[in-house]
């Protein structure tokens, strides 16, 4: 059974609203943030976050569509990912 469980990475230029983009998309989609780290290293910002999907109203690959969409507008790279599939990626 697939998780309900999904991680985002984003990586971009820093900017102002990035946070609050890549957050309002998952409330829309009903998403609930589980984990959520970020940092700012010489202009280049980074997130990574944990999400449960359980209860939400869109399916991934309509969220990966909507997280494509702001990685064009915002000049970013965001990749989204069911957690059971990034974990088997970078089993050691």
């Amino acid at each position: 059974m697939p998780s309900n469980t999904c991680v985002i990475h984003v990586v971009g230029k820093d900017r102002s609203g990035i946070v609050y983009a890549t957050s309002k998309i998952l409330a829309e989609a009903n998403g609930n943030i589980l984990d959520i780290r970020q940092s700012i290293v010489s202009g280049l910002f980074t997130m990574i976050m944990v999400v449960d999907l359980e209860h939400a109203n869109i399916s991934l690959d309509e969220l990966q569509d909507q997280f494509k969409e702001l990685a064009s507008e915002l000049k970013l790279e965001i990749s989204v990912y069911r957690e059971d599939i990034f974990d088997f990626m970078y089993r050691v």
